[in-house]
């Protein structure tokens, strides 16, 4: 959208550093049906602020306008602005600031922007490490091939997914894709995981320990193999570490030493916000992102990662300090320009301009400074997820008799200041698990250790490229979540080890039709049957059970229904580890293997977690249905006596049944007493009798 108040809009975009334009066009599609522009208006379209065209805004075509704007390929750089302006106007309008769509040009989602590029060779240096695989200036998805052995061992795999889960920390907000090829090389850029000295049927020189090469790739000298090498699946390991940790890379070979990684505690990711005291805004926004210019204009962000198992008893809210600073000026509304606050898109409150109450009327009639430039807001912990999104909108207000003209041509910012903080002190760690919303949004319980030290994912005992592919890719998304590499996953083949997982969270990936003869579900409410995920039956015994324990919230008749309405089945199930009550199983799996690597591309969607709950999830078309079928179990910490108060809170009946039989055991003892009072009583008032 594009305001008439003298602003810009627009859009920033980004190419690969070894990327080059030939050819960009502009495909644009605006209407502005409701708006009056005066004549000879017309709509600037500026790359890095060189203009492109002028769009001339007649009524005529208010209701749809389609334009093409060929661009000089010489303007695109590697970061660029696309910016929109109204000109032709006698300056910035004035107009009812609550008309909706008035004086504003929509510039439809359906613009696109064409470029046709061309991929310039990269020196062969391992300094410039992540490039050539990963570049910042990559948009959309990432996709980056692995090049495995035939038979990928244990080790291997625990390599590949120590790099996957990097790739997903530097790649941030984008969904990042491993492909896997075996014993090839795909036309691309690509990273080879060796363990003696052969690569994709060419004979390399044999290591001499951990080693890291760069070299050219033999289908196309344009891209680069990264081959990281070792004589044992312990050197390879120590090969990846040393080139994840940071440590000095240069030249195109070079030997890689053991590096001691720092021991992490649990909640301790690097993309989480410490939750033992206040973090400020600052720390998690730059300045320019906490500042909103001009009357009309976005919101202002601030994005946080947290913990998902936060608990707060009686859901106690938690704290936020939010410091702003409204513009100054005579023609500024205080009474109705106000700063509207939400989390995750949900309204928490209003913050005005001025103070208000008894004590600041009589500061403002002796003429003193009223503005209020700090206030509490409260956060409620269900609104909380693993991937958090503040926003604030300053929605300035013009004073009746002020003149407009001369506002709108004046430079009007609104802040929020950076010492502002968000506070989730005082909170403990516990939740019920299985959920899968906490999986989808962090990775939990998975990334309670940042390294995710206490995981083990599990593959088929053979396993496919798009099984490979959809571990990695899952991988890479934790390591998103945490912001630190995955240097502590273990990577088992088969299912035959599973009930010897004490301690650990286990992920298991796999197709249907490799999992159905596996031991995977035996303790678990699911089943597979007729190449699907389905449920267990539910005895009348387990139905007593339930009741007794107040286990009263699974959906297991609409869950059943669903699955079995399903030819086939595409999703996440989750429930409690038959090796350690106190940890949980995630299963990945679909009935048409294809289906497999793009779990992580629908899980992406911001709703997913919001939407999604409970240990069953599936994915149909566009749709997300989630359900609870199975029984859970608390994870976490807790004070002993809120331990207590929080299990009669899940079980009533057991806390009735406490009660009544405290009850009686009370009476039991006191009766006796209480006999033997009346009886002395009695024997008393016989003896007054007889005297």
């Amino acid at each position: 959208m594009v305001s008439g108040n003298g602003n810009n809009s627009g859009v920033h975009f980004s190419i690969r550093k070894d990327e080059m334009a030939n050819a960009a066009e502009l495909d644009l599609s605006l209407s502005y049906p409701d708006a009056k522009f005066p004549e000879n208006s017309h709509l600037d379209v500026l790359l890095n602020g060189q203009l492109l065209q002028s769009i001339a805004l007649d009524p005529f075509s208010a209701d749809g306008l389609e334009s093409k704007i060929a661009i000089n390929p010489a303007l695109i750089l590697s970061e660029n602005d696309l910016n929109f302006r109204i000109a032709g106007q006698a300056g910035p309008q004035c107009l009812d600031e609550d008309a909706p769509n008035h004086n504003e040009v929509l510039i439809s989602e359906l613009s696109s922007l064409h470029l046709d590029l061309t991929r310039l060779p990269r020196p062969r240096d391992l300094a410039i490490f992540p490039a050539p695989f990963f570049d910042n200036g990559a948009m959309g998805q990432i996709r980056i091939p692995l090049v495995l052995p035939e038979q990928p061992s244990e080790g291997v795999l625990e390599s590949g997914a120590i790099l996957a889960s990097y790739f997903g920390k530097e790649a941030r907000f984008r969904v990042v894709h491993l492909p896997v090829n075996r014993n090839s090389l795909p036309d691309d850029n690509a990273i080879a995981l060796v363990v003696g000295n052969s690569l994709a049927g060419a004979t390399l020189a044999p290591p001499s320990g951990p080693e890291i090469r760069l070299i050219d790739n033999p289908l196309n000298p344009l891209y680069k193999v990264l081959v990281v090498m070792g004589r044992t699946d312990s050197e390879l390991k120590t090969a990846v570490t040393y080139l994840l940790s940071g440590a000095p890379l240069e030249g195109d070979q070079m030997l890689a030493k053991a590096i001691k990684l720092p021991e992490r505690k649990p909640y301790d990711a690097p993309n989480w916000v410490d939750t033992r005291h206040a973090v400020t805004f600052g720390q998690l926004a730059k300045p320019d992102d906490l500042a909103a210019r001009g009357l009309n204009h976005g919101a202002n962000e601030v994005n946080f990662r947290a913990p998902p198992d936060l608990f707060r008893w009686r859901g106690r809210p938690m704290s936020m300090e939010v410091q702003y600073l409204f513009p100054e000026g005579d023609w500024l509304d205080e009474r109705r320009s106000k700063l509207n606050v939400t989390l995750n898109g949900q309204y928490l409150g209003s913050l005005p301009v001025n103070s208000s109450g008894i004590g600041a009327s009589i500061m403002r009639m002796l003429g003193s400074d009223v503005r209020q430039q700090k206030a509490k807001v409260e956060l409620p912990p269900y609104l909380l997820y693993g991937e958090n999104k503040l926003q604030f909108y300053f929605d300035l207000r013009l004073h009746p008799d002020s003149d407009c003209q001369q506002v709108l041509g004046t430079k009007i910012i609104s802040r929020i200041l950076p010492a502002s903080d968000l506070d989730l002190s005082g909170s403990e760690h516990f939740t019920m698990l299985p959920n899968l919303s906490y999986f989808i949004s962090a990775g939990f319980p998975f990334t309670r250790m940042a390294d995710l030290s206490q995981t083990t994912a599990l593959v088929p005992a053979r396993p496919s490229n798009l099984e490979l592919q959809s571990l990695f890719d899952l991988m890479a998304r934790m390591g998103q979540a945490t912001g630190y590499p995955a240097y502590g996953v273990e990577v088992k083949k088969g299912f035959g080890e599973i009930r010897a997982q004490t301690g650990r969270d286990l992920l298991v990936v796999g197709a249907v039709a490799d999992l159905a003869s596996s031991p995977v579900l035996y303790t678990s409410p699911f089943r597979f049957e007729q190449n699907k995920l389905g449920l267990k039956p539910t005895s009348l015994t387990d139905q007593w059970i339930r009741l007794l324990k107040g286990d009263w919230g699974r959906q297991d008749k609409p869950a059943r229904r669903q699955l079995e309405a399903q030819d086939s089945f595409f999703g996440l199930a989750s429930y409690i580890s038959p090796a350690d009550p106190a940890r949980v199983v995630v299963v990945a799996t679909a009935s048409n293997e294809q289906q497999l690597p793009t779990l992580t591309t629908r899980l992406q969607d911001p709703q997913a977690s919001s939407e999604v709950h409970g240990d069953l999830v599936l994915l149909q078309d566009q749709q997300i249905r989630s359900y609870r079928v199975g029984p859970r179990t608390g994870s976490g910490e807790m004070s002993w006596d809120m331990t207590v108060r929080w299990y009669f809170g899940q079980h009533v009946l057991q806390l009735l049944a406490t009660l009544l039989l405290g009850i009686l055991l009370g009476a039991t003892l006191i009766y006796p007493l209480l006999k033997q009072r009346a009886k002395q009583r009695l024997a008393k008032a016989k003896e007054h009798h007889h005297e």
